[in-house]
């Protein structure tokens, strides 16, 4: 689980690969969707403002659309 909180992409690589042996297909599921994110931005947007990061108008966007946030 503490994979999927990676900023890393490698990481959620790894993960991936985790939830499927161990056949947890609905966490499968939510990491597959956190890689996306990690994938298009390379963070999490939500993260950006506590960590003092200048969110991208494509960032801010994405966290407008309902269910971006999980």
């Amino acid at each position: 689980m503490p994979f999927m909180h990676s900023e890393f992409i490698i990481i959620h690589g790894i993960a991936m690969d985790l939830y499927k042996k161990n056949g947890t297909h609905s966490n499968l599921d939510f990491e597959i969707k956190h890689w996306e994110i990690i994938k298009k931005f390379g963070r999490y947007q939500h993260r950006n403002k506590i960590l003092g990061r200048v969110s991208t108008k494509e960032e801010i966007e994405f966290l407008k659309q309902p269910g971006s946030g999980f």
